[in-house]
């Protein structure tokens, strides 16, 4: 069923936008239209193309349009990595650093002291790249870079029952929930429709049915 369009409205708390992008692609974010809703808020407008994109934390977007407004709804300066989904780890090349031989005969990787801390698949940040490349030498791991800064604190799950939302037609109302897929739904039908309606790859994708799908109250808290 097609949805393209429908329109969903993203409110702006204004925390300090940054445009300029660190690294990664920068997206236009001008050319999607806005408006102002009835609280005197700056809107964003963004149809349900479902065009992912990577995003430079990591995180997998539904569109360009929902990363700029993520952007403007918390004050960040992400910028696309890459077309379709992110994937599981970001190639890491630990023969880059220096390693040395301890007196018992065990390889141990030189690690300099530098703050860069990147998360490791396994959730856990740690200080720089280097960090977790000499954790995996010395405990026999293989832990991947999952993406650069710190790993986001981890949501309690909640339950929706998509029942209640028996029809393709939403409203504009934007209560952002993160989805088992790690991707944002602008509320609690949106996400059901796409789980529902939108592709049939997208629900093969979902680690829950429909009813009962796993999702968090939002994914990147503010």
């Amino acid at each position: 069923m097609a949805m393209a369009g429908i329109f969903v409205l993203f409110s702006f708390a204004l925390c300090g936008f940054l445009p300029d992008a660190a690294f990664g692609v920068e997206v236009d974010c001008s050319r999607f239209p806005n408006t102002t809703n009835e609280e005197g808020k700056e809107v964003l407008v963004c149809a349900e193309d479902l065009r992912p994109v990577c995003g430079t934390d990591g995180v997998t977007y539904s569109s360009e349009c929902l990363l700029c407004a993520y952007n403007i709804e918390y004050g960040t300066n992400i910028s696309k990595e890459h077309e379709e989904e992110c994937g599981e780890a970001v190639p890491m090349d630990c023969s880059r650093y220096p390693n040395t031989t301890n007196e018992e005969g065990k390889v141990m990787i030189l690690c300099n002291k530098a703050f860069n801390p990147v998360c490791g698949t396994d959730g856990v940040t740690y200080d720089n790249e280097c960090v977790l490349c000499a954790h995996n030498v010395e405990q026999g791991t293989s832990v991947g870079k999952k993406h650069d800064g710190g790993c986001r604190k981890e949501l309690a799950a909640v339950s929706v029952d998509c029942s209640e939302y028996p029809k393709p037609a939403c409203t504009m109302e934007y209560r952002p929930l993160c989805g088992s897929d790690n991707k944002t739904y602008g509320n609690k039908c949106n996400f059901c429709n796409a789980v529902v309606y939108v592709q049939p790859w997208l629900h093969s994708r979902c680690r829950l049915p429909p009813t009962g799908t796993s999702l968090h109250s939002s994914c990147f808290p503010c």
